[in-house]
């Protein structure tokens, strides 16, 4: 069966629902749960929740298609848009770029586009969960400054009204960015201080998301697949930092040889495997550290020191500060 091709503008009204790709006052979402519903017989029904600030626009969209759909937007936007794809499978088409920018769950991308059409194509009976983020043009400039090659490529292509994306192909965002999201996701006060929270929540999300799109690789060392299991293994460190860890263990675990873990980590983060982990954990010392439940020799050994003296002076060269100072 061939999918129903249909205009974004049939199928709702942007001054009567929130356009997910604009930054500004829009309309506000109907429910008591803060979410909004649009039934369309063709494209099926979508629920959507739309948090806005003078720089910064955030949708948490739910889309439950009924049929193949062939989704046309030849809306134009001047926004940079962030799409993380939380469910489902997207085949996105841009105009005006050279390649396709396909997601499913766990993948995300950053897009400007002023003026080029796009098509979205999803399989009927798709639950899709989508949190877009739009951002002012010229606020994201001055947020990201000119002090990378990638971020001068960035404002060229916004002098020049181009459309360009952050990368190539989506990229899997890892377990801080989930953390994230679900922080975004769970939102529901209206406070001074939960306000600058969850801008706060979205503008590291971002941060995070450009990280990776700074950490280029050459096309002829590193394939999509060794890419994601990469990504993988970064989030697995995230939470298992503690754990006993070996070049060997992490090599079987993800499918990788020793040599791309080695150099692949380090060309996409900027930093080895295992001074990667020891961040980690002294970032998790300083926390503790604060806390101030536990002693010195307490934290020593649950970070894996055997003497509490060579915690101390790995902490002092990684801090500048002794953990005694800390009491």
């Amino acid at each position: 069966m061939c999918a129903y091709s249909i205009k974004t503008a049939d199928v709702y009204d942007f001054s009567q629902l929130p356009n997910p790709l604009q930054v500004g006052e829009q309309p506000l979402s109907i429910g008591i749960d803060g979410y909004g519903t649009h039934i369309h017989p063709q494209v099926g029904t979508l629920r959507y929740r739309n948090i806005s600030f003078s720089h910064l626009h955030v949708t948490d969209m739910h889309w439950n298609t009924v049929r193949d759909i062939q989704l046309i937007n030849e809306i134009p936007s001047d926004s940079i848009n962030l799409i993380f794809q939380l469910k489902g499978t997207n085949k996105i088409a841009y105009s005006e770029l050279g390649h396709n920018l396909d997601v499913e769950k766990g993948l995300a991308y950053m897009i400007y586009n002023p003026e080029g059409t796009n098509i979205c194509d999803v399989e009927q009976d798709s639950e899709l969960n989508v949190l877009s983020i739009s951002l002012d043009k010229d606020f994201f400039a001055d947020a990201i400054g000119t002090n990378s090659q990638w971020a001068e490529r960035v404002h060229k292509n916004l002098e020049q009204g181009k459309t360009f994306s952050g990368s190539d192909h989506s990229i899997r965002f890892d377990a801080r960015m989930q953390q994230l999201i679900a922080g975004i996701q769970a939102y529901d006060a209206n406070t001074p201080l939960s306000n600058m929270i969850f801008q706060a929540h979205v503008m590291e999300l971002v941060g995070l998301h450009l990280g990776q799109l700074e950490s280029p690789l050459p096309a002829e060392e590193m394939n999509r697949a060794d890419i994601e299991k990469l990504y993988n293994l970064k989030a697995y460190l995230d939470i298992h930092f503690l754990s006993e860890l070996s070049l060997s263990s992490l090599s079987s675990m993800f499918l990788l040889n020793e040599f791309k873990v080695k150099k692949g980590f380090k060309i996409m983060f900027g930093i080895s495997v295992f001074a990667y982990l020891r961040k980690l954990r002294m970032e998790h010392a300083t926390f503790l550290l604060q806390e101030g439940k536990l002693n010195i020799d307490e934290i020593a050994y649950r970070l894996g020191y055997e003497h509490p003296q060579h915690f101390s002076s790995a902490f002092k060269k990684f801090s500048g500060l002794n953990p005694s100072s800390f009491k």
